[in-house]
Formats: structure tokens, C-alpha cells, sequence
């Protein structure tokens, strides 16, 4: 069987619901190079034709890219996402309200529970174009080590750009000849059998710092409110990466002359995020080094509790949860736009519960980099 707990007929029915044969003949085209109509018998029924797409996958250990792809190319398709989750491919996602996570809140980003959770507070999402948006997201965002250890989250904002927290690169930045040390692993999940999947990708050999802007004298205290931090204390790193990842496809085997659609990269707002006085934060987030995971709480923005802009403007605070690796992770509101970049917690914590999480106004961050960086678009 392909996977414990995943039967051929579960596959199959999700393929044929999600599919037709010339849908499905482009799909496995583009993102596996596989010629459907070669590889699989076209004198039976398209239902047999998927069973025995199933079949062939199996035998050549192609089982999970299968699932991948076909899950990729179409996320509307809900059968498909579940066979996605029993795989163990979803983003596990948490869902609070104000820190507090919710009752029943669904395991991992293709339950449908997630659209009855938030309708309390937020009203309807289109589940098909948020699952979609999402999904590009997972695509985008890495995981940062350094010699085989992880020290936080990053995510492209271009072709070969990677965007951090200047503390998760602050080694590097400092004795800048252990650079070749550092891996940007995209795409990093365990699989329910065992297999690690990762797109592990070097920084550039020699122009790999792109820009930097160090924390605050204060928060390195664990003062924060001491003193609002400056327009040059952003806590963030830009580094360059030694191959465009961004502008190719995830997936690993694909037709070169007419390639899927590329992974792409988060963009830049035009525009000043606006924190509404309450509002729903979401982040993306390789919590002490684990693969990809998604926190959403429906109430993160509560300018009446203090978790809002702080003064001068150069942070917001928000109620999200993070765990230490979360640091450089890319802050999104309910419609994925991006607004934050995740840089620190309360450091009361160490005495006593936290109140807040803490990030750098992605704005903020846009205007210095394009002021430092010629001709830094979006």
C-alpha cells in the first residue's frame, strides 16, 4: 500500500474528482515530466488509467511526489488536500483567539474546520482562493541553519532574496567567512513514513549580503520599552542566495520547454499596512527548527490591550504564538498580505507569562531597504 492509513481508492477517487484527462495529462507534464498517455494503457476506463498512475508511482518510489504535484495543482480540490494531510505534507496549523488557542481548532492547513472557526470574528473566507494564497506561501518561506543547526525562519521577497531577522544571521554577519555554513531549506516537512523533504540552498559565494539593520540596545537588554527603537534598528538581514529559486518551479521534475508556474516569492506591500484597532494575525514559522507550521490567532491585534504599533511606529505587537527558530518569519493578515516581520517575544517571560509577540512593520523595513539598496523594486 502506498502509505499507512492511505488506500489506492482513496487516491484515486481524489485524482478523478479533482481531474479530467486533459487536466490531468498537463498537470503530471509540467511538474513531473511524465507523458500520461505513453506511460499508462488509454484502452480502459479513466478511472483504471489513474489506478494504474497509482500503481506505476508506487513501484518507482514516486508515491509522495505524486500526491505533491497533484495536490499543488489544483488546491480547490478538498479530496485531494486530505489525502495531502494523510501524508503528513499540510502545514499543522494553530488556531487562538487572543492567545488562547480555540477548542477543536483544526490539525493542519487543508481542514475545512478553519472556515467555521473564524466566521465568528472575522466572516466568511473564500476557503478555495485562501487555501490558494496559502499554499504559494508554503512554497516561499525556509527554514535558516547554520552548520546543520537551526537558528530561525526566513522567506523570499525575490528570485534569490532572502529576508531574516539580523539576529538569526548575526554570526554571519560578524565573521562573514562562516557564511558557506548557512543552508536556506525550502520545502522542509517529515513525511508520515519517515522520508524528510527539503530544497536545501546555499547563500551566494561572495554578494550574499544584501543589507542589514541591527535590533535595538534596548531589546538586546530585554528593556524594549526603555526607549523606541530607530529607523536603522530593524533587526533584519537581506542575504542573496546562490541560485534563483524563486523564479523556478517546486517541483523537482518538469517539462523544461513549457515549465509549471515558479515558486515566486512574497511581495512587498505598495502601501503602509493598516492594524486595524482588532484584527487576525497569521505567521508562517519554523518553530524550534521543526517543519513548516502556521499559527493564526483571530484576535492577535487588540489595540485596547496594547498589542498594536508601538511608539515611533517601528514595531507591532500581536498575540500570536512563536517559539524560539520563529525569528525572520513573515507576518500576514487574514488575506495574506504580508505586514510584519516576526523578531521577538516578551521577555518578561522568563519570570512570568508572556503578553505579547513582537515584530518590525514590513513598511518600515521596505523604505530602508530602497533608500540603501539601488533600484530594490517590490
Amino acid at each position: 500500500m502506498a502509505m499507512p492509513g492511505v488506500t489506492f481508492k482513496e487516491i484515486r477517487e481524489a485524482i478523478v474528482d479533482g481531474y479530467d484527462d486533459v487536466s490531468l495529462t498537463e498537470a503530471l507534464k509540467f511538474y513531473m515530466n511524465l507523458d500520461f498517455k505513453k506511460k499508462i494503457p488509454q484502452n480502459v476506463d479513466f478511472e483504471h488509467q489513474v489506478f494504474k498512475l497509482i500503481e506505476w508511482a508506487e513501484q518507482r518510489g514516486r508515491d509522495v511526489e505524486l500526491v505533491q504535484v497533484t495536490a499543488r495543482a489544483n488546491p480547490g480540490n478538498a479530496r485531494m488536500q486530505e489525502i495531502y494531510k494523510k501524508y503528513g505534507l499540510a502545514i499543522p496549523v494553530l488556531v487562538q483567539e487572543a492567545g488562547v488557542a480555540k477548542p477543536r481548532t483544526p490539525s493542519d492547513s487543508s481542514d475545512g474546520g478553519m472556515e467555521r472557526i473564524v466566521k465568528p470574528y472575522l466572516g466568511f473566507a473564500d476557503f478555495g482562493i485562501w487555501r490558494e494564497r496559502m499554499t504559494r506561501v508554503e512554497g516561499q518561506v525556509c527554514r535558516i541553519t547554520l552548520n546543520g543547526a537551526a537558528r530561525g525562519t526566513g522567506f523570499l521577497v525575490g528570485p534569490d532574496l532572502v529576508l531574516t531577522n539580523y539576529h538569526v544571521m548575526e554570526p554571519v554577519l560578524k565573521t562573514p567567512t562562516s557564511a558557506a555554513a548557512i543552508l536556506c531549506e525550502f520545502d522542509y516537512k517529515n513525511v508520515v513514513d519517515g522520508t524528510k523533504l527539503q530544497t536545501p540552498v546555499k547563500l551566494h559565494s561572495t554578494d550574499w549580503k544584501v543589507d542589514e539593520s541591527p535590533y535595538s540596545k534596548a531589546e538586546a537588554d530585554k528593556q524594549p520599552d526603555r526607549e523606541p527603537a530607530t529607523e536603522d534598528e530593524l533587526d533584519y538581514a537581506l542575504v542573496r542566495l546562490a541560485e534563483p529559486i524563486g523564479s523556478r518551479p517546486v517541483a523537482k521534475n518538469f517539462n523544461e520547454e513549457k515549465p509549471p508556474d515558479p515558486r515566486d516569492w512574497v511581495r512587498f506591500p505598495q502601501e503602509a499596512p493598516v492594524f486595524g484597532d482588532t484584527m487576525a494575525l497569521i505567521i508562517a514559522q519554523h518553530p524550534n527548527g521543526q517543519p513548516l507550521k502556521l499559527a493564526l490567532d483571530t484576535r492577535a491585534i487588540d489595540k485596547a490591550a496594547g498589542l498594536w504599533l508601538q511608539p515611533g511606529g517601528t514595531r507591532v505587537r500581536y498575540a500570536t504564538n512563536t517559539e524560539g527558530g520563529s525569528s525572520g518569519s513573515p507576518c500576514f493578515d487574514f488575506d495574506w498580505n504580508l505586514v510584519a516581520l516576526h523578531h521577538y517575544g516578551d521577555p518578561s517571560a522568563f519570570n512570568v507569562p508572556p503578553h505579547y509577540n513582537q515584530g518590525i512593520p514590513i513598511n518600515k523595513i521596505r523604505d530602508r531597504i530602497r533608500k540603501k539598496v539601488e533600484a530594490f523594486g517590490s
